[in-house]
């Protein structure tokens, strides 16, 4: 069996060419602009993931990462399509940390190919348990259950627990993700997670990842500092 036969995880539309697209898949310094978001060892990741030792074919648009699955690129009408082959995971349980990975790095790859081809960004990640049986879950904690109701494509506004005013686009849904553009942070994306409850986390889960264009560095540092506090008093480490 090849990763050819593996099954399909994933598939994107992306509004852009698709030279651009594979440019943003398979080029180091393109990468930086859309997978993972900022701690120590995340150029590691990327290498060990994307470069050392990869096999692919720009004739067949076609790439084979180490580890995160086989990478397929077209071209149709609709727009470019990638799609992510992957071995399914070895439980019947409902989240695969892996999917869900790959879920919000590839429409992260989308947002930086279709809005921001030549801008870079900054992003975080926030996560934590939910403490106890009546918490909230990640999108109503947020002030987002509004937002998650409407349709992809559709102009959305909330407000935080703490004051920030969001506004922009339902970029995508899935089971377990909501995904939002946010104007204020330079056309960026929240990607809102809500891990199901499991024996490591009785009450459930949720997860944030926040992506920033074009913030300097004092309101990086404040738009830091908000999101790290309500995490920090929402969950549960």
């Amino acid at each position: 069996m090849t990763a050819d036969d593996d099954p399909l995880r994933l598939r994107v539309v992306v509004d852009a060419p698709v030279d651009r697209v594979w440019a943003f898949l398979t080029e180091r310094a393109l990468i930086d602009r859309w997978f993972g978001w900022e701690h120590d060892s995340l150029d590691g990741e990327i290498d060990m993931i994307f470069v050392d030792g990869v096999a692919r074919s720009r004739e067949k648009l076609r790439f084979e990462t180490n580890g995160g699955g086989l990478f397929h690129v077209r071209e149709e009408p609709v727009g470019t399509v990638v799609e992510l082959r992957r071995p399914a995971a070895d439980t019947d349980a409902s989240f695969d940390d892996i999917d869900e990975g790959w879920t919000t790095f590839v429409q992260q790859l989308r947002l930086g190919a279709e809005r921001h081809p030549d801008a870079s960004r900054r992003a975080i990640e926030l996560q934590g348990r939910l403490p106890d049986a009546g918490a909230p879950a990640t999108w109503d904690a947020l002030g987002l259950t509004a937002a998650a109701g409407l349709q992809v494509g559709a102009r959305y506004a909330a407000t935080t627990p703490f004051g920030e005013e969001l506004a922009g686009e339902v970029w995508f849904r899935s089971p377990h993700q909501l995904g939002l553009t946010v104007d204020a942070w330079g056309d960026g994306l929240l990607v809102a997670v809500q891990r199901p409850a499991d024996d490591d986390r009785p009450f459930g889960a949720g997860q944030l990842v926040l992506t920033s264009y074009g913030l300097d560095e004092l309101d990086f540092a404040e738009w830091f500092q908000r999101w790290t506090r309500w995490a920090r008093e929402t969950w549960a480490r």
